[in-house]
C-alpha cells in the first residue's frame, strides 16, 4: 500500500495563477482521505499547508528547499537554521548580492525590490 505521495508545486500542482486548481485539491482529497499523507515538497516558503490554496486539505509541506517541515495543522516539525557566523560571512563577502533568508517567523531580503526582480 502506499503512504506517501509527494509532489513538487511549480509546473506540476499549481496552475498559471499560482494557485491549486480545484480538480488537483478534489484528487488530494481522495488521497488523504484514504489514509495516505501528501506532502509538497518545494523550495519556496510556505507558512501553512493552506498556502496556495490547499485550504482542508490535510498536505504536509517540505519547503524552504527541506529546511523547514510542516505536519498537516501548519505546526513546524524540523527546521534547519544557517549558522549565523556563516550567514554573517556571506553577507560581507558578497555584499552585491541579494539574499532571501527565511526563518520560522519572517523573511530577511537584502537589497531593494529592483535588485531581486533583476536577479
Amino acid at each position: 500500500m502506499i503512504k506517501l505521495f509527494a509532489s513538487d508545486l511549480d509546473g506540476t500542482l499549481l496552475n498559471a495563477t499560482h494557485m491549486v486548481d480545484p480538480v488537483i485539491v478534489s484528487a488530494l482529497r481522495t488521497v488523504t482521505k484514504s489514509g495516505a499523507h501528501f506532502a509538497v515538497a518545494t523550495g519556496r516558503t510556505m507558512r501553512s499547508p493552506n498556502d496556495f490554496g490547499f485550504h482542508g486539505v490535510g498536505i504536509e509541506a517540505v519547503c524552504s528547499n527541506g529546511s523547514i517541515i510542516l505536519d498537516r495543522d501548519g505546526n513546524t516539525i524540523y527546521h534547519s537554521d544557517v549558522d549565523k557566523g556563516v550567514l554573517e560571512e556571506m553577507l560581507r563577502t558578497f555584499p552585491q548580492v541579494c539574499f532571501e533568508c527565511v526563518g520560522l517567523d519572517r523573511t530577511y531580503v537584502t537589497g531593494s525590490p529592483q535588485d531581486q526582480l533583476a536577479g
